[in-house]
C-alpha cells in the first residue's frame, strides 16, 4: 500500500490509542482438528489480501500517514481454558501503531485437541466489529485451504461520502445536527454514567464483563419485539438505559449512544469484507421512567430519523473538525466527551453475524466482539447472535466501573429484559441466559 494520510476520523483514533488503548477484539471456537501452522499460513494470506493490515502509522504531528509495515501479523500460541482472559488482555494492551501492524492474534488450542478459540486484535483506525469478525472468517477459509484475489483497499472513509454529506452543504448539515443536540441536551438534562472514581485519561484500561441470552429464551425475545413492533436494539437500549439510570436517584433520561454501520451509504458502497472503520455513534435521549416497550419505539424512530437526515455522516465530519490532532492538544475535547459524549453509555448491536456455521472441516461458533473504550465514555455493550446466541460482551473503564458494578449493571439489564418478555408473552422459564 502506498502511504497516504490518515482521514480525519482514522487521526482521532490513533490519537485515542496512543493516549488509552482503543482496540477492537473479536473471537470465535473452530471445532475440530487445527494445527498452528495452518493457522499461521491463513493469517498470512489474510494479510496479503487486505492493503490496511500491512501499515504502520507513521509521524507523531499533525499530519500522520499509513506507511508500510513489514512485519507479519503477530500469532500468540496458548493451550487450555483461557480464552475470555485473553481476550481482556486484548483489550487493555496497546498495538504499537509506529511500528505496525496495527493487526495481532492469538489462538488458544484445546488441550484434547478438539478445536481451538480465535481471538483477532485491530486498532479502531483500521476496524470495528464488522471488520473483526470479517477478519476471522477468512483467517479461518484461509487455514482451510481457500483463496482470494488481494484487495485493492478503499479511499479513506470521508471520501466516499455522498455528496450532500461533503464539503459546504456537509459542513452545514453537521453544525444543524450539533446544534439539535446541544438543544436536546439543554432540553431534557439526561443522567449519565457516573464514575466510581476519577481515572485520569491515559491510565484508563478496559475491563470486560460477559452475558448470554440462548434457547427460549431469545426466542422469546426476538418474537416479543415482533409483536411490539419494536427492533431488539431498541428494547435491549431502553433496558440497558434504564437499568443504569436507577444508579442515579431522580434521574428520567439517559443518553444512549448506537453505532451506526453506513457501508451501505458509501458511493461506491463497501461491503463487510473491506478493511476500515465505517461506523458513527448516534445518540438518542431516552425516556427511562415510562414504558419500557415504548421507549423502544423512540430509539428506533429516533435512529431511522436521524439516519435520514444523514447524521451519521454529521458526526464524523464535526469530529474530524472537533476532534484533536496530536495527544498533546487532546485535553478540552476529552473533558467535553466525559461531559457529553454520545459514547458515555453505548449500545452497538452487530444483529445477526454472517459468520457461516462450518468453514472447511470445520464448524464454527461463539462468533462476537468486544469494543475497547479507551478515553471516549465509561460503559460499552457490543451484542453479536450467532448460532442462536445473543452474546454481550459489556465493557467498562476499570475502577471508573468497577468489575462488580460492571456485573451488577449486566445481571439487571438481563433481569430487566426477562421480566419484560415474560410479562408480554409468558414462557416456563428463563431457560438460556447464561450469567
Amino acid at each position: 500500500m502506498d502511504p497516504r494520510p490518515l482521514s480525519p476520523l482514522e487521526r482521532w483514533y490513533d490519537v485515542a490509542d496512543r493516549i488509552s488503548p482503543l482496540n477492537v477484539v473479536g473471537r470465535l471456537t473452530v471445532h475440530g482438528p487445527v494445527t498452528v501452522p495452518a493457522l499461521r499460513d491463513g493469517l498470512d494470506a489474510v494479510q496479503r489480501t487486505h492493503p490496511l493490515t500491512r501499515v504502520a502509522v507513521g509521524g507523531d504531528g499533525p499530519r500522520p500517514r499509513f506507511v508500510p509495515a513489514r512485519a507479519p501479523v503477530p500469532l500468540r500460541v496458548l493451550t487450555g481454558d483461557r480464552e475470555p482472559g485473553v481476550v481482556e488482555d486484548e483489550l487493555a494492551r496497546r498495538i504499537d501503531s509506529r511500528t505496525g501492524p496495527l493487526l495481532r492474534a492469538a489462538v488458544v488450542l484445546a488441550e484434547d485437541g478438539s478445536g481451538a478459540d480465535l481471538v483477532l486484535t485491530a486498532a479502531h483506525s483500521i476496524a470495528d466489529g464488522t471488520t473483526v469478525l470479517s477478519l476471522l472468517q477468512e483467517w479461518v477459509e484461509r487455514a482451510a485451504g481457500t483463496t482470494a484475489p488481494a484487495r485493492p483497499g478503499v479511499r479513506p472513509t470521508e471520501e466516499l461520502f455522498p455528496a450532500p454529506a461533503r464539503g459546504r452543504p456537509g459542513a452545514a448539515a453537521a453544525r444543524a445536527k450539533a446544534g439539535r443536540d446541544h438543544a436536546d441536551l439543554a432540553r431534557h438534562r439526561p443522567a449519565r454514567v457516573e464514575a466510581d472514581r476519577i481515572v485520569p485519561h491515559a491510565s484508563r484500561r478496559t475491563g470486560l464483563v460477559r452475558r448470554e441470552i440462548a434457547g427460549p429464551a431469545l426466542s422469546a425475545l426476538v418474537i416479543a419485539c415482533r409483536a411490539a413492533g419494536v427492533s431488539v436494539h431498541g428494547l435491549l437500549g431502553g433496558t440497558l438505559a434504564r437499568v443504569v439510570a436507577r444508579e442515579s436517584p431522580g434521574a428520567g433520561c439517559m443518553v444512549l449512544g448506537s453505532p451506526v454501520d453506513f457501508r451501505a451509504d458509501l458511493e461506491p458502497p463497501v461491503d463487510r469484507h473491506e478493511v476500515g472503520s465505517f461506523v458513527a455513534t448516534l445518540p438518542t435521549v431516552v425516556d427511562t421512567t415510562g414504558d419500557p416497550w415504548d421507549a423502544a419505539a423512540a430509539i428506533g424512530d429516533d435512529l431511522a430519523a436521524r439516519r435520514a437526515r444523514g447524521e451519521h455522516f454529521s458526526m464524523i465530519t464535526e469530529l474530524g473538525r472537533a476532534a484533536p490532532a496530536t495527544p498533546d492538544a487532546a485535553g478540552p475535547f476529552l473533558d467535553r466527551l466525559d461531559r457529553e459524549g454520545p459514547i458515555n453509555l453505548c449500545l452497538t448491536n452487530l444483529g445477526v453475524c454472517a459468520v457461516p456455521d462450518r468453514i472447511g472441516p470445520w464448524d464454527v461458533s461463539g462468533a462476537r466482539f468486544a469494543a475497547g473504550i479507551s478515553v471516549v465514555g465509561l460503559l460499552v455493550a457490543a451484542v453479536t447472535t450467532h448460532r442462536g446466541v445473543l452474546s454481550i460482551d459489556l465493557t467498562h473503564v476499570e475502577d471508573a466501573v468497577p468489575a462488580a458494578r460492571a456485573a451488577r449493571i449486566a445481571d439487571g439489564w438481563l433481569d430487566e429484559l426477562t421480566g419484560l418478555v415474560a410479562a408480554r408473552r409468558p414462557i416456563a422459564a428463563p431457560a438460556g441466559v447464561a450469567r
